[in-house]
């Protein structure tokens, strides 16, 4: 146990130093995103009631939930499992268990999914219902349970990118399934409490806390067997495969041959999974699709009414969805832009082996932006063309309204990946935030049409000002990297 200890001290003392470095950042950013996210979501949270919502809608959120948060965190909890450039990587040389590495890896993914369980409390804080020992039990088995599976998913994901077990690979989704069934149903334990009495509670917590011993079992298993063979693969994940259609001769033809080169790397690193943010993504935008379709085919929005002015069609409800989702999807492709940078911070000697300035690395990040985002307003377009019966006299002006925001919300991201490259956990969070205020003033018309000039000069200022910091900031980290 004194092993595990010093593991865990060793991150911790790592997080310190970095705390002392990023003071602005978790003094005044953090706090400021959080509590714009608290008020927002306090604000929709208000207008649910949990009586209108059944046990069993509740734990397909929950199942939802914690497939989102295995997905978010596979890259994080495989660093912590293997160390991938943290202190700890030292204890890989010195006379250490297996199974103390895990255990280090499991008590660090609690620490985390516990601020998922504070979030709960908060939301449960809102709608003014009481912790009873029923839904602290179920919330406490919920977090455990999130964790031991988060750490499971990585092992296996590192495991299936260096042996290719296709057996092993279908036992791991199927263990993985029934988890998320029985995490589900803690997820609902958590709300419906109240609701259910001690027989439904019982039947709700003991398939949970049996499911996290079985993990548990089959993980310390699994990390025994496999980690001496994957632990230096995992320190260089990479796929056999090769994507040749965005190759340096494909960008040549418009940008020079530095920023060419790496927008074909950075394509390259995306089309192989260089971080589970991509597979995340790439669920995401189908979901967001499916909503937006399912919110134009259903009573969700008011019908349309006759829109024969340009004004009244750029206020109809669908058309509003339409550009909203089309922001939403746009930011989150593009929000792949600073987890990319973080993932090459370490590597940017090969920028400085070649020459490349500051100004280049910026190009190549926002024009990275640009074109892994612009399929969203297409897809957005067509959903609400086919499924949301827009006049067609506005069919035009809703593309046109689409391709601004893409370019607005993609060029801005971008601009913004070398502001926080060593924390892209809070750079999603504030790229998020980024796309959805974008969407929603979109959706009155304030970033497109209405306000056309308005837009265009805003756009232009702030730009401007971003060109200039952004390659002040790439030629920081080009020179001096991580430190």
């Amino acid at each position: 146990m004194k092993k595990v200890w010093l593991i865990i001290g060793a991150s911790m003392r790592s997080q310190l130093r970095w705390a002392r470095q990023h003071l602005y950042t978790w003094l005044i950013l953090a706090p400021l995103i959080l509590g714009i996210t608290y008020l927002t979501a306090s604000r929709l949270v208000r207008n649910l009631s949990i009586a209108d919502i059944s046990f069993l809608q509740l734990t397909v959120v929950g199942a939802a939930l914690f497939i989102g948060l295995l997905g978010l965190s596979l890259s994080r909890a495989s660093a912590e499992l293997y160390h991938q450039k943290r202190p700890a990587a030292y204890f890989e040389a010195l006379p250490v268990a297996a199974h103390t590495h895990l255990h280090a890896a499991l008590l660090t993914r609690c620490g985390r999914t516990l601020v998922v369980g504070f979030f709960l409390v908060a939301i449960k804080v809102i709608l003014q219902e009481p912790l009873n020992p029923a839904a602290i039990l179920a919330l406490t088995l919920f977090v455990m349970l999130t964790s031991v599976a988060e750490v499971f998913a990585a092992l296996q994901w590192i495991h299936w990118s260096h042996k290719r077990r296709k057996r092993f690979a279908l036992l791991s989704i199927l263990l993985i399934a029934v988890a998320s069934q029985y995490a589900g149903s803690l997820f609902a334990g958590i709300f419906k409490s109240l609701e259910t009495g001690y027989s439904s509670q019982f039947r709700v917590i003991l398939p949970g806390l049996a499911g996290i011993i079985l993990l548990y079992v089959i993980t310390r298993f699994a990390h025994q067997r496999m980690r001496a063979s994957d632990v230096e693969h995992a320190r260089r994940i990479e796929a056999a495969g090769r994507l040749h259609f965005f190759s340096v001769a494909f960008f040549r033809r418009r940008f020079q041959p530095t920023v060419a080169a790496q927008l074909a790397r950075d394509f390259q690193l995306t089309w192989r999974g260089f971080s589970s943010a991509v597979y995340v993504i790439a669920l995401l935008v189908p979901l967001l699709l499916a909503t937006l379709v399912a919110a134009l085919t259903t009573h969700f929005l008011p019908p349309v009414g006759r829109a024969s002015a340009w004004l009244d069609a750029m206020q109809l409800p669908q058309v509003s969805a339409v550009k909203i989702t089309s922001a939403i999807i746009t930011a989150t492709l593009a929000s792949l832009t600073p987890v990319l940078v973080a993932y090459e911070l370490p590597h940017l000697w090969l920028e400085r082996a070649t020459g490349a300035s500051g100004l280049d690395l910026w190009q190549a990040k926002i024009s990275y932006a640009r074109f892994i985002s612009v399929s969203a307003p297409f897809l957005a377009f067509l959903c609400g063309a086919s499924f949301g019966g827009v006049p067609l006299f506005y069919l035009l002006p809703l593309l046109v309204e689409c391709l601004m925001l893409w370019w607005a919300i993609s060029s801005l991201i971008g601009a913004l990946s070398f502001e926080m490259p060593t924390r892209p956990g809070l750079a999603l969070i504030v790229m998020a935030t980024v796309g959805i205020g974008a969407g929603l003033g979109a959706s009155f018309g304030l970033l497109t049409s209405a306000f056309l000039p308005l837009g265009v000069m805003f756009y232009a200022q702030a730009m401007h000002g971003l060109t200039d910091r952004g390659r002040a900031r790439a030629r920081y980290y080009l020179l001096y990297g991580e430190d």
